[in-house]
């Protein structure tokens, strides 16, 4: 039994002056660990007789006795505090590990899609962007998100640009009027060619609509294939879903868009301009991105 649970154990049956011996040691261990009696009676504010009379009332034999069993818990806090510290040294040494081949395994899966990627493709969609009547982004869950981000950029360079999910904006009937002059990205990874997404660039194709789909290479040999005027495969290879790959495919794509559009230049410029200041330095921000050595 600690001395803070036989504190708590006897401390209905103390008298309100050992009480305050007992909140004392309770709250100030490493003070009370080294103290004299005469110290320790001064520090609460009764007289030393009391704090006699408290260690017999708990079990105790002699002040020293009690001195000694507090001391032991607070050697033994403090060694587990050390091995604590140590222990979360490891642990932080250890997630800054996996955070970087989280962040390496990325890298690698932006080089193995752009490495697949026919430009020519890239191009072809934007001009299709550019010219469509309207663009919409078709997606759920996490490719959902993604679409949100690209469609909000697209959103700063042109009008009527579309964010289509399951549940929101009556998404079907929202494809009603939609025709050759619109064009519909999707995007669905581990789908299999099923799902909301490509029944979705399904309706959009059977309207006329330019289809583009977005899809995981890895699971993309599993699936069916699709009459759609483009279809992008993306590396998503890692320990979790990693999207980044598609991410990169959009931020590519913006920019095919944005140089098309004369307006857009000066914003691409000034977007540009924070990145890589005209000092040719990479703004400070990018430097923190590599490793250092430990």
């Amino acid at each position: 039994m600690t001395i803070s649970e036989r504190l708590k154990e006897v401390y209905p049956s103390l008298s309100p002056g050992k009480r305050l011996v007992a909140d004392y040691i309770n709250s100030n261990p490493d003070i009370a660990a080294y103290c004299t009696a005469s110290q320790l009676a001064k520090s609460v504010g009764v007289s030393n007789a009391q704090i006699v009379k408290f260690v017999k009332s708990i079990g105790f034999d002699s002040y020293k006795d009690l001195q000694n069993a507090i001391r032991g818990e607070v050697v033994q806090r403090v060694s587990m505090s050390g091995s604590l510290r140590s222990w979360r040294a490891n642990e932080q040494r250890e997630m800054r590990d996996n955070c970087w081949n989280i962040i390496n395994q990325d890298r690698e899966n932006i080089r193995t899609t752009f490495a697949a990627v026919d430009f020519r493709q890239m191009e072809e969609i934007a001009d299709r962007i550019v010219a469509a009547g309207r663009v919409g982004f078709v997606a759920a869950r996490t490719g959902a998100a993604c679409n949100l981000m690209a469609s909000i950029f697209m959103g700063e360079m042109r009008e009527n640009i579309f964010h289509f999910t399951p549940g929101f904006n009556n998404t079907v009937d929202a494809l009603k009027w939609w025709g050759e002059r619109d064009v519909v990205l999707g995007v669905s990874a581990y789908s299999y060619g099923k799902g909301f997404s490509t029944d979705m660039l399904d309706l959009a194709k059977s309207k006329g609509c330019y289809t583009v789909w977005f899809t995981d290479s890895e699971s993309f040999m599993q699936t069916p294939v699709k009459p759609y005027d483009q279809v992008i495969q993306y590396a998503t290879h890692s320990a979790m879903l990693s999207l980044t790959a598609l991410v990169a495919l959009y931020n590519v794509l913006n920019y095919l868009v944005a140089v098309r559009l004369n307006d857009s230049m000066e914003s691409i410029s000034y977007t540009e301009e924070m990145l890589f200041p005209s000092n040719g330095n990479a703004a400070p921000f990018l430097e923190k991105l590599e490793p250092t050595e430990q």
